[in-house]
């Protein structure tokens, strides 16, 4: 321990820095498990997955229903309009009888 340390009115200051770096080493151990896992969610999200010009899986809007839902994810359609969702995207695929692909996620430009 530095000189004076054993004061007890000192003892904060010596023991400060001490414990500064316990907490930067925490902060950098949270830092690193953040990135890892931002790193991971990007790997299995399904909006990463989806590769220009690949099919979608359209199988869960197989049912008759004629509404989709309003939620904002839009698919840019081979044939150059901007779908709002998933499920408007496989409607107008099935609409075409398969002929429309996905040109990439997002709006189109």
């Amino acid at each position: 321990m530095p000189k004076g340390c054993d004061n007890p009115i000192n003892i904060c200051w010596c023991l400060g820095p001490m414990i500064a770096l316990k907490r930067r080493s925490r902060m950098k151990t949270a830092g690193v498990f953040v990135l890892l896992s931002l790193a991971v969610f990007c790997l299995f999200s399904d909006v990463t997955s989806q590769r220009e010009g690949e099919a979608i899986d359209c199988s869960e809007f197989d049912n008759n229903e004629p509404y989709c839902t309003r939620e904002s994810n839009p698919h840019c359609g081979t044939d150059g309009q901007t779908y709002g969702n998933k499920c408007a995207f496989c409607k107008a695929v099935e609409k075409s009888n398969g002929s429309l692909g996905l040109l990439h996620m997002g709006r189109c430009s």
